[in-house]
């Protein structure tokens, strides 16, 4: 009979992190899951810089790969946006091997079906969206001084802070000033007169 150490390892939840996960050394293999949030995926790459092993399960298949420099997935469905079941698009890593550095990004699928006459594919991003993978993210993610996106697309062409809101406020305040004294001064003239 095979006597396994397995070692579950906390849930992970973030819209975009770069993380070192780690097995145990009393572990023989260490199991992280990752749920991405509701109708979204998960974009995963690889930080390592050698062959790490590694068994990446799915709810439909189980996946040996050597876990290197550049290597990426997504989570099932997301080249058709399907999700077979509520938690289909987990993607749960085994650790069979020490530390291993990935990068981890939440993102949506750039077209959603849509249906006339005929079926067609419109872009769904609102220009939040990663050209390298073909992937929406969350508009919280562009500018924000983190390069989320696999090619730091997100951070290109950001200035250090958005004053079109302040501008715009600022130009309000300015015309609602101008508009009261322009009244009290012809109020004034109308009353010495």
């Amino acid at each position: 009979m095979l006597n396994l150490n397995l070692c579950p390892e906390p849930l992970i939840f973030a819209q975009s992190t770069i993380m070192t996960l780690t097995k145990p050394s009393t572990c023989d293999s260490s199991f992280y899951v990752l749920p991405p949030l509701p109708y979204t995926f998960l974009h995963l790459k690889s930080a390592t810089t050698h062959c790490k092993p590694l068994v990446i399960h799915t709810s439909h298949t189980q996946k040996y790969v050597c876990l290197q420099y550049d290597y990426t997935t997504f989570s099932p469905g997301f080249l058709n946006y399907t999700f077979t079941t509520p938690h289909s698009n987990i993607i749960i890593l085994e650790l069979l091997e020490s530390d291993i550095s990935l990068s981890y990004l939440q993102v949506s699928s750039p077209f959603e079906p849509h249906y006339n006459y005929v079926t067609e594919l419109r872009d769904t991003c609102g220009g939040f969206k990663c050209e390298s993978i073909n992937a929406c993210v969350h508009k919280s993610l562009f500018c924000n001084g983190i390069e989320n996106c696999p090619s730091g697309e997100d951070e290109v062409g950001c200035t250090g802070f958005d004053y079109s809101v302040p501008l715009i406020v600022g130009m309000g305040i300015i015309i609602i000033f101008l508009a009261m004294w322009l009244c009290c001064t012809k109020r004034e003239r109308k009353g010495v007169g």
